[in-house]
């Protein structure tokens, strides 16, 4: 129910609006009540009353707009647009040596002329270099005869910016776009050694070209040339208001002068608007400001720490429901799209301690690039350069020594009770760079003799003794993921081809142990106990299962909870004596972002599990000390493993690791002897870019940033592309319109699978991991409905049936299997298609509808098979050495597929006669990034190319490995 706004919230929001909005708004939201509003009307009066206290004398002369102006110096005054407390605005014409229109800024009685205008001079050259379609030029300064001093700047017909994003309702991220284009504009002047100093929305016009809004921000460099300070001279909060806004002033602004100004000032200000962009009121309103008197304000602005910008949305209902109108959302939602990192972001260019902050206008930028990306932000974690210095200060004399000394050093002199860490960095070969999928493919003998990495072409396991340089490649390894060794150091376990194996360290050949029933990618570890149980995650959202390390039949270690709002067990690690097991638990809230999940310890005697750390993961124990990731670094901490809880307080040891925060995996182990391997990096979401490739080896290239993109897919008419955003945030489903180059965020749940187009594009259909099949129309006109449910787990939709009133869908079965199923869409009524005892998926129909492609592991390893419909009493098997991820050419004559660990695209070309007739396969490309479980990564759009994902870091991954001799002892 919907109740009438008290005054001061309706005083507050009527601060943002212009006069003439006024009116029309408190006539809307009093709904009759006269008397309210004209209670508001008197606290508006008071306010101006207030502020013109701070004003001061205006001399009632033709400078001060007064009386009619005709002429200044060389400009025609044309009319007056603007009064604040300093200066007066008006339109000019200049004539000469052009005729131009101009804005031109009289400042009032109080300045020093000859200060003033000398400052102006010296800054003049460097506003004279600047040249950025973001910035109003400022041409000309100079005197009145009455000698005051006035700038004339390019004319800027235009809203300031959040008054026009709030006229056209823009969403969030319409405005974070526009929000860039004005850092942009502030570091090209920062690059010319100019600082605005009055950086606020009035300052910064927007105007609409050829329907695209454009940002302009004014008086660069005059506030700088006034020499404005914080004084009651500059108390000013109302439209047109010249030099040093409060509620927009930085903390080192306000100190008056003790502390040099530098273009962080600027980037605090910035932070402000950002802030008001977002929920439409500044942290500190000019009312609370101005209330208690200058020295308080001055002390807010220099102490007291904003609020988070979803706290103060959620603090005031009634007005929120008012600032979500403006951004075209409800109050939830937009909560929702500004809780974590935007709150992140504004807080950090907000910080007090101008060290804190972002360090330029371009860092703020690029972080609100990556969250539109979806990638992880830099505000999250403590800030690179402290970080940096902290990894230098502890690590300067290992990073001193060469790799070739120390290990000759290692092989030489074993280590004793009392040797000191000492650091061994082994080179990587490029062809062996060890693959950074989203598990930890590194491991450490319990000796801390030998080291396991999964890299190469095909997902080899490899393997280096450290007190050699040959690396071997273990036979029989292929498409390897997670490598873990057995108690005794002669073993390595791994996930491969939908088992958990293991293979010889010395003589390699593989060894299935058990069926695991899903991908490798989609295991999430495993660890081996010294009396012959391993216990292993086959899935990404299943608990911990065990077997014995001979095989044999398995056993249920731990469930996940879901009525608890868990949603996967990972990253398990032994404890001594094998009574107990530590490992990852992340849920619904907080998933795919793995700074947010827990550490927990389960004893496998009792059953009872207790939360041992909170807001790390993938943990790791030896010599009395648990090790755990979170924000690229990795912390140490006292750990008892018979009362399992922790006997002290963490301490970063080790910054600068591999980390995937999508998944929790970090890439380090850890010995019983207390070596510590790691691969340098840091933490990151999974960047992979979308392009699409042709056959002949071309690419053309999409404007979309890396990100954690997933399942892909062409609308029919080929000009959008839907796809499940995955990590920070969760997986969601956005649409991207290749010609307009914009993105469209369509669920917030953070739980979406697999979108699926409707045959005239206007609908997504897709799984919710609840087992509910959904479907949203693409203008967003209506919200989310639900077609299907059902509690066999995740349903994943893939293609239509010829009459379109059927979906062909991949459904989870118990045991991670999964079937093939048709869903009427007007009953919700799920029948099997192709389901048996084996693991079906990756499935796609002909164009004609009559065929269907699909991967299976009845062979027992995944391959592609083809078969008729609606009979299916004919079974063709299409690939050889393994298949997955079945898609029809859109002629029907091929069937494209990848094989499995490759990052292969593969084709075989198809004439379904009769006969039928398949040609052998042929590698069409290479260097496809992503698998996906048992549904596609890629997709084929309707000229025959191939929408792809490949790996968009650009980063090195993999190329070194630290091992670190003795490392606990060093803690």
């Amino acid at each position: 129910m919907t109740t009438t706004p008290n005054e001061r919230e309706l005083f507050e929001a009527c601060l943002s609006l212009s006069i003439a909005e006024r009116a029309t708004y408190l006539r809307e939201r009093c709904d009759g009540d006269q008397s309210l509003a004209a209670r508001v009307e008197r606290l508006l009066d008071a306010h101006e009353a207030a502020e013109s206290e701070f004003t001061p004398p205006v001399s009632h002369d033709r400078i001060d707009g007064h009386e009619e102006l005709t002429q200044i110096g060389p400009y025609r005054i044309l009319e007056q647009i603007g009064e604040g407390g300093m200066g007066v605005v008006y339109t000019a014409e200049q004539k000469e040596p052009f005729r131009r229109l101009v804005a031109l800024k009289v400042i009032k009685v109080g300045m020093d002329t000859r200060q003033v205008i000398a400052r102006f001079e010296a800054e003049r050259q460097a506003l004279a270099m600047m040249d950025h379609p973001s910035i109003a030029r400022v041409f000309d300064a100079g005197a009145t005869e009455s000698g005051r001093p006035y700038f004339v700047m390019e004319f800027v017909q235009g809203a300031p910016i959040t008054q026009f994003c709030d006229a056209r309702k823009m969403p969030i991220r319409d405005r974070l776009r526009l929000f860039m284009e004005v850092c942009d504009g502030v570091q090209h002047a920062h690059n010319r050694g100019v600082i605005h100093r009055d950086l606020k929305p009035s300052n910064v016009l927007v105007t609409s070209v050829d329907g695209r809004a454009t940002a302009k921000i004014i008086d660069f460099g005059v506030a700088k040339a006034t020499g404005a300070k914080l004084t009651a001279q500059t108390v000013h909060t109302a439209h047109g208001a010249l030099i040093g806004t409060p509620a927009y002033m930085s903390p080192e602004q306000a100190d008056g002068g003790s502390v040099d100004v530098d273009p962080r000032a600027d980037v605090y200000a910035l932070g402000v608007i950002l802030y008001e962009l977002c929920v439409g009121r500044p942290p500190f309103d000019a009312l609370s400001l101005e209330s208690g008197g200058l020295e308080t304000m001055i002390r807010r602005i220099r102490e007291e720490r904003a609020v988070r910008p979803s706290t103060r949305l959620e603090t005031r209902e009634e007005t929120s429901v008012e600032v979500a109108k403006r951004r075209g959302a409800d109050v939830s939602s937009l909560r929702r799209e500004i809780s974590g990192d935007l709150d992140w972001i504004a807080m950090k260019a907000l910080e007090k301690d101008r060290a804190a902050r972002y360090a330029s206008a371009t860092e703020l930028r690029s972080d609100i690039d990556r969250f539109l990306a979806q990638r992880t932000v830099l505000a999250r974690p403590a800030p690179a350069a402290t970080r940096t210095v902290r990894w230098l200060r502890r690590n300067a004399l290992a990073l001193a020594l060469g790799a070739t000394a120390l290990t000759l050093a290692l092989t030489r002199s074993p280590s004793t009770p009392d040797a000191p860490q000492s650091l061994l960095s082994v080179h990587v070969p490029r062809d062996a760079a060890l693959y950074p999928s989203g598990s930890p493919n590194l491991a450490i003998s319990p000796d801390g003799s030998t080291v396991a990495w999964v890299g190469g072409e095909g997902r080899h396991v490899l393997v280096r003794r450290l007190d050699s340089f040959e690396v071997r490649r273990l036979a029989g390894t292929t498409g390897a993921v997670g490598p873990f060794f057995s108690p005794d150091g002669t073993s390595i376990g791994f996930f491969a081809d939908g088992a958990l194996k293991r293979t010889s360290v010395t003589s390699g050949g593989a060894q299935t142990i058990v069926e695991t029933n899903s991908t490798a990618l989609a295991s999430r570890g495993a660890t081996w106990e010294d009396d012959g149980w391993i216990v292993f995650s086959p899935h990404y959202d299943v608990g911990l299962k065990r077997v014995r390390e001979e095989g044999g039949a398995v056993e249920i270690v731990t469930t996940v909870d879901s009525e608890a709002g868990e949603r996967t067990h990972r990253w398990p690690q032994r404890l001594p004596g094998g009574k107990a097991v530590l490992f990852t638990v992340d849920d619904d809230e907080t998933q795919d972002f793995y700074d947010d999940a827990s550490i927990v310890a389960h004893s496998l005697e009792t059953g009872e599990r207790s939360t041992v750390v909170v807001g790390a993961s993938h943990v790791r124990y030896a010599d009395g000390r648990i090790v755990f990731a979170r924000g690229g670094s990795l912390y140490a901490q006292p750990f008892d493993p018979q009362r399992l809880r922790t006997t002290g307080p963490a301490v970063e040891a080790i910054e600068g690791v591999e980390t995937d925060t999508s998944s929790g995996a970090a890439m380090f182990d850890l010995a019983r002897d207390g070596t510590l391997v790691h691969c340098p990096g840091d933490d990151r979401e999974i960047a992979l870019d979308l392009v699409l490739r042709r056959f002949d080896g071309t690419a053309r290239e999409l404007d979309l940033e890396p990100g954690g993109y997933q399942q892909a897919r062409m609308s029919p008419d080929g000009r959008r592309i839907a796809y499940v955003a995955a990590g920070n945030g969760g997986g969601d489903a956005w649409v991207y319109d290749i010609e307009r180059r914009a993105t469209t965020r369509l669920t917030y749940s953070g739980a979406v699978r697999s979108p699926l187009w409707s045959p005239d594009g206007e609908r997504i259909y897709f799984g919710v991991n609840d087992g509910s099949l959904d479907a949203i129309e693409v203008d967003r006109s209506v919200e989310a409905e639900a077609i299907a449910r059902t509690d066999r787990g995740g349903i994943m939709p893939v293609d239509f049936s010829a009459n379109g009133q059927r979906i062909v869908a991949i459904l989870n079965r118990p045991g991670l299997q999964w079937d093939i199923v048709e869903v009427a869409l007007d009953s919700g009524e799920i029948s099997d298609l192709v389901a048996s005892e084996f693991s079906e998926g990756g499935v796609d129909l002909h164009p004609s509808k009559n065929w269907l492609a699909f991967a299976s592991d009845r062979s027992g390893r995944r391959e592609v098979y083809l078969t008729n419909l609606p009979d299916r009493d004919a079974l063709y098997t299409v690939s050889s050495e393994g298949g997955m991820d079945a898609k029809w050419s859109p002629e029907g004559d091929a069937i494209h597929y990848l094989r499995p660990g490759t990052g292969e695209l593969w084709t075989v070309g198809v004439d379904l006669g009769p006969p039928v007739t398949l040609e052998a396969p042929r590698l069409a490309l290479s260097g496809l990034y992503a698998e996906e479980d048992v549904n596609h990564n890629f997709d084929v759009a309707p000229d025959g190319s191939i929408l792809a994902l490949r790996d968009g870091s650009n980063e090195e991954i993999g190329r070194e490995i630290r091992v670190w001799k003795s490392w606990t002892r060093g803690l």
